[in-house]
């Protein structure tokens, strides 16, 4: 159970995801369940870490909570009139191109992940913060503030995979990927002296 629990609580972030992708409006009931799933969001990675249970398909799992509770947000976005057409195809775009980082993993290691990175944690907090936005008079400054980070990190993710030697899902920065590499080569040069 120890060893799936990470899994597990990953799984019902999806579930809730499903759940809330059949809600039109930002009612009570969208942020009770919302702010749970947010929580199994912040808690599924410190306890895979935790139970020594990290894994490719847990990764994977996560990304799958993550776009799908995204999803269901700008599902909302899109129908209380929030979004543009431009911030669609704005959106839709970004997807695409961030849709190139599994695919150059996959080409170079032959395993799908999403770089767990700096700006992956930013994005995740805004996005989770959209829904509440959507409340004030900030709710573009915060959908802008957004699609800003989305661009970071979809920089920093395809920096991150091209750079790597191995699979780096959990590679914080593109610095760690850096050091790893110099890491490598000094400790190779070590051997061959």
């Amino acid at each position: 159970m120890k060893k799936h629990l990470a899994n597990i609580i990953t799984s019902i972030r999806i579930v809730l995801a499903i759940v809330l992708l059949f809600f039109s409006t930002f009612n009570l009931a969208f942020f009770i369940l919302f702010i749970i799933a947010g929580l199994t969001d912040l808690l599924d990675g410190p306890i895979a870490r935790i139970c020594n249970s990290t894994s490719v398909f847990g990764s994977v799992l996560d990304t799958i909570g993550d776009f799908l509770l995204t999803t269901a947000t700008f599902k909302i976005f899109v129908k209380t009139k929030y979004l543009k057409r431009a911030h669609i195809i704005l959106i839709i775009s970004l997807i695409g191109v961030a849709l190139i980082i599994p695919l150059i993993g996959y080409i170079k290691f032959r395993t799908i992940y999403f770089p767990h990175s700096l700006f992956s944690k930013f994005l995740g907090g805004a996005t989770f913060l959209l829904p509440f936005a959507a409340l004030t008079d900030f709710v573009y400054v915060a959908i802008y503030g957004a699609l800003a980070i989305f661009v970071f990190y979809i920089i920093e993710a395809m920096l991150i995979q091209i750079l790597a030697k191995t699979p780096s899902p959990d590679a914080l920065f593109i610095t760690d990927v850096i050091k790893c590499q110099k890491k490598d080569t000094f400790q190779k040069e070590e051997l061959n002296e």
